[in-house]
């Protein structure tokens, strides 16, 4: 498949497994640990982000880099375990700018000026949300 030359494109890879019984049993090191390991470590090594327990981004112009990391998964098959999730999302675009740009020269200041609601929770530090309890 050839890309086009202005072309960028973003995937995010999710991922996970059903427990084992080497999990179930405690054991600290199995083969399905391994073979999960091994699945990240391909997928760093293609270029991928690790960004979270199995969740993978990569940004690339290159799109045969996306679908080489589909592959790794499939190719790693059920070694790992049971895939018991799978999210992927491609986009892909020529980077745009908004026509409004022009107009609106600090609207980042103007935003950012404002405060927060109220009705939504605040980010702690850490950058995580936090969950509000359903009453």
């Amino acid at each position: 498949m050839e890309d086009k030359k202005d072309m960028k494109y973003r995937a995010i890879l999710n991922f996970d497994y059903a427990r084992t019984r080497a999990q179930d049993d405690k054991q600290e090191w199995s083969s399905e640990n391994s073979a999960s390991e091994k699945l990240k470590c391909a997928l760093v090594q293609l270029g991928w982000n690790w960004t979270e327990t199995s969740a993978f981004e990569l940004q690339t112009e290159n799109i045969s880099l996306i679908w080489r990391g589909v592959e790794l998964l499939d190719r790693q098959g059920t070694a790992p375990g049971r895939l018991s999730a799978l999210t992927f999302v491609l986009q892909g675009g020529a980077p745009k700018t908004p026509s409004s740009l022009k107009n609106m020269p600090d609207a980042l200041a103007e935003v950012e000026a404002k405060p927060l609601s109220k009705e939504l929770p605040s980010l702690p530090p850490s950058g995580h949300r936090r969950q509000q309890a359903a009453y």
